[in-house]
């Protein structure tokens, strides 16, 4: 029979869990470590991953080589890796070109970061509160579905064509999708762990800082390193549409004057920043949320 001492060392664990929620995460998510023949499976996996992530580029470089070197397309369509590569270099060379892509990474990490202001407490808002869900999703939900393209010229009209008219166009590009991923985030809170909170007499202010915030925020984390890539996306049809700086003003410029192998070279460093910028979120990701499934799910695969 559990006397008052043992009650009290239980009520104690459940508060120091209720500080933090990723303990009992951690114990409730945890997947079982593969042992024996898929223990190695996973091993020879993870030590061979980063050649099966170079084998898919080095195939489309070789089927690309082939192509051009055989005439089977047009120059004009399709320039030759060789002469992609030596346009590369006199671009990389190129204070122009180094100041396209700081414009463009100004613009876009203002404008992720102010969507991204607003869209946290929107969605945290709409997941714990029907009332304020019921309020907001249905227009949030109808503007998500309006193309950006669409909605380009309206913002360049009313924000102007100046770098803020841009930072609005990527915020409210990521706005609208970041907003709904993070409610789906909060809703999703198992109810349980609310329950033993109002069980031990925490406050409205203490479950929603305490608990909802750092139980959600490992879904929340993905769904900003999702939105990053769509504020990409926004961002060069912004310097498309209305620009006169920037690697979307510099893809649009080099097809106006037939400079196929710019444009090239412009999508390849687009897509390296992007992936660039996924590893600083995944590395993030790692390490401010050990104890989360999906990193366990990596680390077992190791």
């Amino acid at each position: 029979m559990k006397g008052p001492r043992t009650d009290l060392r239980i009520q104690e664990k459940i508060r120091r869990n209720l500080t933090r929620p990723h303990a009992i995460l951690a114990v409730r998510t945890r997947p079982p470590k593969p042992a024996g023949i898929i223990a190695s499976t996973f091993r020879v996996q993870g030590k061979s991953s980063h050649l099966l992530a170079l084998a898919f580029p080095a195939l489309i470089l070789l089927l690309w080589f082939f192509v051009t070197a055989t005439g089977r397309i047009e120059r004009f369509f399709l320039p030759s890796p060789v002469s992609t590569l030596r346009t590369a270099w006199v671009m990389l060379a190129s204070g122009d070109f180094w100041s396209d892509v700081g414009i463009s990474l100004s613009r876009i990490l203002a404008g992720f970061l102010v969507a991204s202001v607003a869209a946290i407490p929107c969605g945290i808002g709409m997941g714990r509160s029907r009332m304020f869900n019921a309020f907001v999703e249905p227009s949030i939900s109808f503007i998500r579905f309006v193309p950006m393209p669409a909605v380009i010229p309206l913002m360049i009209l009313w924000f102007g064509s100046g770098e803020w008219g841009k930072v609005m166009i990527i915020c409210l590009g990521v706005f609208f999708q970041l907003v709904l991923m993070v409610a789906d985030a909060v809703a999703y809170v198992p109810e349980a762990y609310y329950e033993i909170a109002r069980s031990l007499g925490a406050s409205a202010q203490q479950r929603l800082f305490d608990f909802t915030i750092p139980a959600a925020a490992p879904e929340i984390m993905d769904s900003l390193r999702i939105n990053f890539g769509l504020a990409w996306a926004t961002l060069i049809f912004a310097e498309i549409l209305g620009a006169t700086s920037g690697l979307g003003f510099l893809i649009v410029r080099s097809q106006r004057y037939l400079l196929t192998e710019q444009i090239f070279v412009a999508v390849l460093v687009i897509g390296l920043l992007g992936v660039a910028f996924d590893q600083i979120f995944e590395k993030a990701y790692r390490r401010w949320f050990p104890w989360s499934v999906q990193v366990q799910r990596l680390e077992a695969r190791r």
